[in-house]
């Protein structure tokens, strides 16, 4: 009996050793949050929007910025480098969507799907651009995301632009069930030895 004690606590710990390493290999260094932009200014290829393919924007900046993104400091009015790309019809990928950097820590976001959208409204209308892509800062695994852009027509001659880029919480990746392996193998070994020590 003193050496199934003895080999219990053993087995338990490394179980719970190797379970910790496989849940940190699984999202490895992911990030969380989200961050928003804003421009001074935005103009379309085309003054009737409904028809325009592509924009341009001027002076655009960080508006809002929540986890990693505010963890590191990264304030509003940040100045953002954003990639003209044609949304009508929609261009398969756009790399990078927007980067920027805050000293030596490199920010930025490469859109691997486009969809857009026009949707009628009161006054107006807008088109609704999303997709999905890979988030990536300084320091950190590649991270899977999406975002969205709005360009709405706010009246005559008027474009409003706002985006947003946000990244998916690190601890909704799976293991593929390792971990559910890892404590079946524990079990059939504290089994083997208590069939042995008893």
């Amino acid at each position: 009996m003193k050496n199934i004690i003895k080999i219990i606590p053993t087995v338990l710990t490394t179980t719970a050793v190797i379970a910790g390493l496989v849940g940190t290999s699984a999202n490895a260094n992911q990030f969380s949050g989200s961050i928003a932009f804003s421009a001074a200014g935005v103009t379309t290829d085309n003054s009737v929007l409904p028809s325009a393919t592509t924009f341009s924007l001027t002076g655009a900046f960080t508006t809002a910025e929540t986890g990693e993104y505010a963890l590191l400091g990264v304030a509003d009015f940040t100045p953002v480098n954003f990639n003209v790309f044609k949304f009508n019809p929609p261009v398969a990928s756009v790399t990078p969507l927007w980067v920027f950097n805050i000293g030596s820590t490199s920010f930025s976001f490469d859109a691997t799907s486009v969809d857009s959208q026009w949707v009628n409204g009161v006054g107006g209308g807008e088109w609704v651009i999303t997709g999905t892509g890979i988030a990536s800062i300084t320091g950190f695994t590649d991270t899977p995301g999406t975002w969205t852009v709005n360009l709405s027509d706010s009246g005559n001659m008027s474009v409003g632009f706002d985006a947003t880029a946000a990244v998916r919480q690190p601890n909704t990746v799976p293991d593929g069930g390792a971990t559910l392996s890892l404590l079946g193998g524990a079990f059939l070994l504290l089994h083997t030895y208590s069939r042995k020590f008893c």
